[in-house]
């Protein structure tokens, strides 16, 4: 994870990063990624704070439908990647920015209908190593 930082890569630390909370097991960093991926993916299906059922309902299907229609990929990406954020920040994750290469060692860079869910798991397991690993020793970004 150690790199020169430089302008270009300062730019685009909304795109490329990564989460790491202090004091975290591998376990808990996993389940904490593989919830807050599905809320940002939409497919969520958990309890909420009142212990509802968070499942699909028509006024979901029409949403995603007119998302899928309407929105451009590099637009679901910009939304996944800030519900991501939200979510993890919550959970006490702070966020760390990373040069393009270095994220794509343990990202996917787009994720789809087609993409296989065991890529996005893994993709996940990797990302977990990562978040409960060895604090990072450049400073915290902002949510």
């Amino acid at each position: 994870m150690a790199f020169v930082e430089t302008p270009a890569i300062v730019k685009d630390y909304d795109k490329y990063f990564y989460f790491h909370r202090q004091n975290t097991s591998f376990a808990d960093a996993l389940t904490d990624l593989r919830e807050c991926d599905a809320r940002a993916r939409g497919i969520w299906q958990g309890k909420s704070a009142r212990g509802e059922t968070l499942g699909r309902t028509a006024y979901g299907l029409v949403g995603d439908l007119a998302n899928t229609l309407i929105f451009v990929p590099a637009q679901d990406r910009l939304f996944r990647r800030a519900n991501l954020r939200r979510c993890l920040y919550f959970k006490g994750y702070a966020r760390y920015g990373l040069p393009k290469a270095l994220w794509e060692a343990f990202n996917l860079q787009h994720i789809e209908a087609a993409t296989p869910e065991r890529d996005i798991q893994m993709s996940l397991v990797r990302q977990a190593l990562v978040a409960s690993g060895v604090r990072p020793v450049s400073r915290a970004l902002g949510l």
